[in-house]
């Protein structure tokens, strides 16, 4: 009888404990590439609304600067009045919002950045989504400044920045830069 049962026995062969092994160590691998895998992804859709909203505010800075300028030729003004002063070389740094007539200066040195700004460059956001650094608001984590650089007597270098920090505590940065002329 112990005969047949080892006969019966061979007949059902199981795996081994280094098959069992092997089988383990692939679906671990494959778990652990799936887990980064949703890790990137998670962080993708955190960074792309942000700078999303980063390269528009920036463009929305060049905007205000090219509206204020044409507004000064449908006055009859000078081209550069109030985004810049007369002259080669003239460099002004500030913040600018949506309905301004004029770069609020806040500086002459086209090195003027985000820690000499402060707070003073951080955009709220009102109940209507409009951003502004208008002290009514909702602070948000953008922070806009706009220098503007006269090279030569018609033509202007525009660079709008941008900074914000995501959830996970890393700051961005997005500079868009535009040259605008006198062609009237």
């Amino acid at each position: 009888m112990f005969r047949c049962l080892n006969a019966k026995m061979l007949k059902y062969k199981g795996f081994s404990l280094l098959e069992t092994l092997v089988v383990i160590a692939v679906i671990t691998v494959g778990l652990v590439g799936i887990m980064g895998l949703i890790v990137y992804i998670t962080s993708i859709g955190q960074v792309s609304p942000n700078e999303i909203i980063a390269a528009n505010l920036a463009q929305e800075g060049i905007e205000v600067v090219r509206n204020i300028r044409d507004g000064n030729w449908l006055e009859k003004n000078e081209w550069y009045i109030n985004i810049c002063g007369p002259g080669a070389g003239n460099t002004w740094a500030g913040i600018i919002d949506y309905d301004d007539t004029q770069l609020d200066k806040k500086s002459g040195d086209k090195n003027w950045s985000f820690s000499n700004c402060g707070e003073t460059c951080r955009l709220k956001v009102d109940a209507n989504g409009i951003y502004s650094h208008d002290a009514s608001g909702t602070d948000t984590s953008f922070y806009r400044m706009v220098i503007t650089d006269k090279d030569g007597q018609d033509k202007l270098k525009v660079f709008s920045k941008v900074k914000w920090t995501n959830r996970d505590g890393t700051t961005h940065n997005i500079t868009v830069e535009d040259h605008l002329y006198d062609w009237r």
